[in-house]
């Protein structure tokens, strides 16, 4: 007998360890990554204990983006960060109360 439910959770926990194992500082690579983290966020609503290591890499690919750009209307590094930004509001949203620990360092 079949368990999808279980084999399901183990292969979106398996996709979003490698998803976190990426270290792409790439503009453009930075704003694909942030999509895929984002499309993780009904899955951290089941696991919570994801939603530490979610934040920690989105931040990290926030600090991965040059600070100084010429034109941030078009540059790929506004776009990333645009989008790493956008994550953390729907991660938010979709892990509800289990994203605010992680969210204090914010207000510090």
């Amino acid at each position: 007998m079949s368990l999808p439910g279980v084999v399901q959770k183990f292969t979106f926990e398996g996709l979003l360890r490698e998803l976190l194992s990426l270290n792409w500082t790439e503009p453009a690579l930075v704003e694909v990554l942030g999509r895929y983290l984002e499309a993780m966020g009904p899955f951290l609503k089941y696991f919570p204990d994801a939603v530490a290591s979610v934040i920690n890499k989105l931040f990290e690919l926030l600090n991965s983006l040059p600070f100084i750009v010429k034109d941030p209307s078009t540059s790929s590094a506004g776009h990333a960060r645009l989008q790493i930004c956008t994550s953390f509001i729907r991660k938010a949203k979709a892990a509800d109360k289990s994203i605010l620990p992680h969210m204090k360092v914010l207000l510090i």
